[in-house]
């Protein structure tokens, strides 16, 4: 196939190969990908289409399986729309985009759920912060990847999150701001001269490979430096206040009421920006950078920093109408009763207190909401409306109930839940009190540990253990191991059911490739579970043989030596530089010189020692390269044969034995004087073979 896009195109002469005309194409297929010599992607669009709609009748079939659609859908379906989407996708045509998303959409009428749109996958997968930090290591340049828990999203760069909320508790418009479970980012080490002409911002530089926000209007984000973080400097280049916020922005919840009007209840300032993370240098332990990024919640320095930061990007504060109390009149809680598991209920109280000596009657709206990892409600779980009275000066007590039959079938596309309160004060109009709390359920114990001794090329065995914690059968169960330089690609087991209380036990056997410390990762997934994980570090230690059956076969010619000692060498080399260790206790050599005046051969760089016979193939060639040490061996084992004569045995050792002859022939081949002598040799000792087989016979 030619690509050409020259306006005078010319005729190209035919490749020839072996005197066969190499066929010429339009496209073809490469790793699944059709590619064109337009360079454009219809014939691929075309392709997965197609194979999309086949696929498509058969989830339609399964519609009454509600449970089984989105598994069917991602296994045979999305693996074939986002096959290679990194290497496409970016230059898709929009009218190629539209004819992959109608299939997108064409599935979400089927399963009646939320599937992922093509766009998505691609950014999140073109993005990843490994090839980020591959890239930035490969120029040379010291890098690190950056976690961030509590990571604040705020599009309309106020350093603010807002939260709303009607006064019966759900949320009446969608907010643009966010705050997700976590969000990474990579710091690369680099000076700054565009910002300052000393070293002030020189150093790590926050650069985010997954974008969240358009920057100048493209998708990126950075080089911010960390130092013009923690000092609130958000006037400087590039992306410093989307960064600041990320770390630490104020988290102010909005009450919104019928009219419109909308009223400020809280601020926080010290949820955003947690345990900011990076991994130590040469083992798994969690180092804490938080204080590269802002200062102690609760000082006064940080919140100097955070005003000073406000001032800076110049934002007006949004005015809020209604009554506002500095001081509320009453404090809630929720407090957790038992550790959230999952497959199990939750239990849950809401603690209100009045600090006062007003009795109150409060309506009391309790919402449970399961969200994904970027802050967005994915859906609905339950809700709870009570009227209850408040005593001064004594706590009242709610309990939250949330069974595993309610949440436990939201929480497939989510990893969080959302427990908030919304109190309303009937006696007084206006005041509104709200409280939050985020729950992780624990996810079942899931333990994997490794068999066998840990060498390279070695035998060895993963054992991953699971236990159903339910109160019921799971269905659709499998599980996934993967480990690089330990597996050559992903091994799966799968099981249909895992009854009530069963402990299901997988035994899965590798081999190990590559020494060094390693990490063996094994994954879970049913109809009530999903992406349970669990990892083991592994060290294999090199293999301390390269081959139990490696020649190396070198030509001195002219009394020259130098080619096969550097053949040696550049063996020893590429054992070295392939994590191979030789076995100096086996390495032997052997030269057959059948010269008149012999020479003195000087020993190879490594130890070896020099015999005058070896075994290959079965067959002993000895550096006079005749068979007599051969068919003395071969002689032996007929003897024994002949005491308990077996035909079939010994004419298997008679071919097996002139298959030695014939490899050594044909090895040496080029050599005419070599090849007679061989005749003879093969003739004059198989007519002692044959002689004692029909003796025996």
């Amino acid at each position: 196939m030619i690509v050409a896009f020259r306006e005078q195109q010319r005729e190209h002469p035919p490749i020839h190969i072996d005197g066969t005309v190499v066929e010429r194409v339009v496209s073809f297929k490469f790793l699944g990908v059709y590619i064109t010599d337009k360079l454009n992607w219809s014939t691929h669009t075309d392709n997965i289409v197609k194979n999309v709609q086949q696929r498509l009748f058969n989830l339609r079939r399964l519609k009454k399986f509600a449970k089984a659609l989105t598994n069917f859908y991602r296994c045979t379906i999305e693996s074939i729309l986002v096959g290679c989407i990194t290497a496409w996708y970016g230059n898709c045509s929009a009218h190629n985009r539209k004819a992959h998303q109608r299939e997108v959409r064409s599935a979400q009428r089927i399963t009646g759920g939320k599937l992922p749109a093509l766009t998505d996958t691609y950014t999140t997968r073109l993005c990843l912060k490994c090839i980020s930090m591959s890239v930035l290591r490969c120029l040379g340049i010291p890098c690190r990847v950056v976690t961030n828990f509590q990571s604040a999203h705020d599009t309309d760069k106020n350093l603010t999150i807002d939260d709303f909320f009607s006064d019966y508790g759900v949320r009446p418009k969608q907010s643009p701001d966010s705050v997700w479970n976590y969000h990474v980012w990579v710091e690369a080490w680099m000076t700054r001269p565009d910002l300052s002409a000393g070293s002030l911002y020189d150093g790590w530089q926050a650069v985010d490979p997954t974008p969240q926000e358009k920057s100048t209007g493209v998708y990126c984000c950075g080089p911010a430096p960390v130092k013009a973080i923690l000092q609130g400097h958000v006037d400087l280049k590039y992306d410093v206040p989307f960064v600041f916020a990320e770390v630490n922005a104020d988290r102010v919840t909005w009450m919104v009421f019928a009219d419109g009007s909308k009223k400020k209840i809280s601020t926080d300032s010290v949820s955003v920006g947690q345990s900011i993370s990076t991994k130590a240098v040469g083992s798994d332990k969690r180092v804490d950078i938080t204080a590269n990024y802002k200062h102690a919640e609760g000082t006064e320095k940080e919140r100097d920093v955070y005003n000073q930061a406000v001032k800076r990007v110049n934002i007006p504060e949004e005015n809020s109408n209604g009554i506002h109390d500095d001081k509320p009149g009453v404090s809630m809680k929720i407090v957790e009763l038992t550790k959230p598991v999952s497959g199990k209920d939750i239990d849950l109280e809401l603690v209100l207190n009045s600090n006062d000596n007003v009795t109150r009657t409060l309506v009391i709206n309790v919402n449970v909401q399961a969200m994904r990892y970027n802050g967005i409600p994915s859906s609905q779980i339950q809700t709870e409306l009570k009227e209850q009275k408040l005593l001064p000066n004594q706590d009242l007590t709610i309990p939250i109930h949330i069974p595993f039959s309610v949440y436990g079938e939201k929480m497939r596309e989510s990893n969080s839940i959302k427990v908030s309160a919304v109190v309303t004060d009937k006696d007084k109009s206006g005041a509104v009190y709200i409280t939050e709390k985020d729950l992780v359920p624990e996810s079942p114990l899931l333990t994997i540990k490794v068999i066998g001794s840990e060498l390279q090329y070695s035998d060895m065995t993963a054992e991953v253990v699971f236990e159903n914690p339910l109160s019921e059968g799971l269905r659709d169960c499998f599980i996934t191991v993967t480990g690089s330089g330990l597996l050559t690609e992903t091994m799966e087991a799968r099981t249909p059911l895992i009854k009530q209380g069963q402990r299901l036990c997988v035994k899965m056997p590798f081999t190990p490739y590559r020494p060094g410390p390693k990490k063996l990762v094994a994954g879970f997934n049913c109809d009530q579970f999903r992406d349970i994980k669990a990892s083991c570090n592994v060290y294999i230690k090199p293999s301390p043989v390269l081959s139990p059956h490696c020649r190396l076969v070198g030509l001195i010619t002219n009394n020259n030596e130098t080619a096969d000692r550097e053949e040696i060498r550049d063996l020893a080399i590429w054992c070295q530089n392939n994590d191979f260790s030789l076995n100096m206790i086996k390495p032997k050599e052997m030269i057959v010189d059948n010269r008149k005046k012999r020479t003195e051969h000087a020993p190879i760089l490594i130890a070896v020692d020099q015999v005058e016979s070896l075994k290959f193939l079965g067959a002993h060639i000895i550096n006079k390269l005749t068979w007599s040490k051969h068919t003395k061996t071969a002689l032996k084992r007929l003897i024994l044969q002949v005491k308990k004569p077996d035909v079939e045995v010994l004419d298997g050792m008679v071919c097996g034995y002139e298959a030695g002859w014939t490899v050594s022939h044909v090895c040496l081949e080029a050599d005419l004087n070599w090849v007679q002598f061989l005749d003879f040799a093969v003739d004059h000792n198989l007519q002692k073979i044959k002689a004692l087989i029909q003796g025996s016979s």
